[in-house]
């Protein structure tokens, strides 16, 4: 017999074998355990596959909310930095305004301190002169024109 003709036996003759004889039934289902996987094997690694499936997405979940979370903490402190990056610059700007205004009254401090100089000076030079002409006086109107003056 040729392939081809076996293989037309077998498919005419297996459906009424699987009816009729429980013993070759049984004995090509053996046969098939060894090679195919038998549906209630199938339906645990189908449900085994459910359950991470639903695992990962519960996780898939909880890392999605925790990802908006961090998203929005991160866009509230973005706002803080920039508030506080303005404020910095406006203290700096202030900063800079009173740096100005104190090197202007430094310098007009100092202006103030050389006049004061000069003027101290002035005043030593007129109580020299005074002292002078006062002794001047004195020694043209004698002594007892100094008991006058005491």
């Amino acid at each position: 017999m040729e392939k081809r003709e076996i293989e037309k036996i077998i498919i005419e003759e297996l459906p009424r074998l699987l009816a009729q004889s429980p013993a070759f039934r049984h004995q090509l289902i053996g046969i098939m355990a060894e090679v195919f996987v038998r549906r209630d094997e199938l339906k645990q690694v189908l449900d085994a596959i459910k359950d991470l499936r639903e695992d990962f997405d519960k996780r898939f979940e909880e890392h999605s909310r925790r990802l908006e979370e961090h998203s929005r903490r991160l866009e509230e402190m973005s706002q803080r930095l920039e508030e506080h990056s303005k404020r910095l610059q406006e203290h700096s700007k202030r900063l800079e305004e009173h740096s100005s205004y104190i090197g202007q009254l430094i310098k007009r401090q100092e202006e103030h301190s050389e006049r004061i100089s000069e003027l101290m000076k002035r005043q030593d030079q007129g109580t020299k002169r005074l002292e002078s002409a006062i002794g001047g006086l004195g020694a043209r109107w004698g002594i007892m024109s100094e008991e006058s003056f005491i």
